[in-house]
């Protein structure tokens, strides 16, 4: 909700000269549709929610570990088995315990979506995790005639092409069928954790690395539910 929730106090500056349309190519080009069986019986049509902005595998190795290491860094973290398929444990199992509420109980996914920080799985919608909109908490799958997947029935070109979605770009109340329904905001241009990075990088050019310009840069990581720096 850091990005979508409108003027929240970590944003700095924000752009909301944005019209519905326009503003709602963030929104609506991000968000995926309401599956069958969600909403209480609602319909949704193609409308505003066009599933085209997806995120790319860079990205999605971009984020850090749940160790708060960059995942080619990480010796814990083997890039070689990256794409193995893989089950999530059971709900019952407690293997399952830090997976719960992130993503979905014996299900399959891929290597590369466990084992990582807070802000990947608050960020991306991906395989085996969840995606909040439309005003539930959908159980995403992006295979093909899945919930977040291709659906020729729907529309043959309206599909996520790398099966990563950007989730943080949807307001979890946007719904589809007409543009009154997209709930905006002013895009953030600037966060308070952009101002602390910009001072750790200031500090760190000026007179090296210090326990100043780490503690900007640990303000962030703490905010992120990301392991710190000592």
């Amino acid at each position: 909700m850091l990005i979508c929730d409108p003027w929240n106090k970590e944003v700095v500056w924000g752009y909301s000269n944005l019209d519905y349309y326009n503003q709602g190519e963030l929104a609506h080009g991000s968000n995926i549709r309401l599956p069958p069986g969600y909403g209480d019986g609602v319909v949704n049509t193609p409308a505003y929610s066009w599933q085209w902005m997806a995120a790319t595998y860079q990205m999605a190795e971009r984020y850090y570990t749940k160790n708060g290491l960059p995942v080619t860094e990480d010796l814990t973290f083997d890039m070689n088995k990256k794409n193995e398929l893989v089950t999530t444990p059971g709900q019952s199992e407690e293997a399952y315990t830090p997976l719960f509420g992130i993503m979905q109980p014996g299900v399959q996914t891929v290597r590369l979506y466990l084992d990582r920080e807070p802000r990947f799985y608050a960020n991306l919608g991906i395989t085996g995790g969840y995606w909040r909109a439309h005003t539930v908490r959908i159980n995403t799958i992006m295979f093909a005639n899945t919930d977040g997947g291709f659906n020729s029935s729907q529309h043959t070109t309206d599909f996520l092409a790398t099966g990563i979605g950007v989730q943080k770009l949807v307001h979890p109340e946007s719904q589809s069928n007409a543009w009154q329904r997209v709930i905006h905001f002013p895009y953030p241009l600037i966060r308070m954790a952009d101002l602390y990075l910009m001072k750790a990088e200031s500090l760190n050019e000026y007179s090296g690395p210090s326990g100043e310009a780490y503690e900007a840069v640990n303000k962030v990581r703490r905010r992120a539910g990301i392991p710190i720096y000592k």
